[in-house]
């Protein structure tokens, strides 16, 4: 986050990560091909011909513009820093280090 120059304490990235769970993709296929995507990106950007630092490919991977309707329609561009930012606002609110719990969000 900092790399991508989201205002964030380290206080709240330790409450927001402290239950992380992955979920499966239950063969969402427009799921599974961004991870593809993403996955492919990586692998070409580790190659010793034009080779990126990890935080060089997060700056790539986080401005690359993807659809929040899925690759069929392409209406609802978006960015994922752009998305995050969204989350995090909503999620701490205005005090820099009172997180509002997700479940107040409801």
């Amino acid at each position: 986050m900092l790399v991508d120059g989201i205002d964030i304490t380290q206080k709240q990235v330790n409450w927001l990560v402290e239950d992380v769970s992955l979920h499966s993709t239950d063969a969402d296929r427009s799921a599974l091909g961004y991870i593809n995507e993403i996955l492919y990106t990586i692998d070409c950007y580790q190659d010793p011909d034009c080779y990126k630092s990890l935080a060089e490919i997060n700056i790539y991977l986080n401005n690359s513009i993807f659809s929040l309707d899925g690759a069929s329609r392409y209406t609802r561009l978006t960015k994922p820093k752009e998305e995050m930012e969204k989350i995090l606002k909503a999620y701490m609110g205005t005090e820099r280090d009172m997180a509002i719990h997700p479940t107040s969000l409801n």
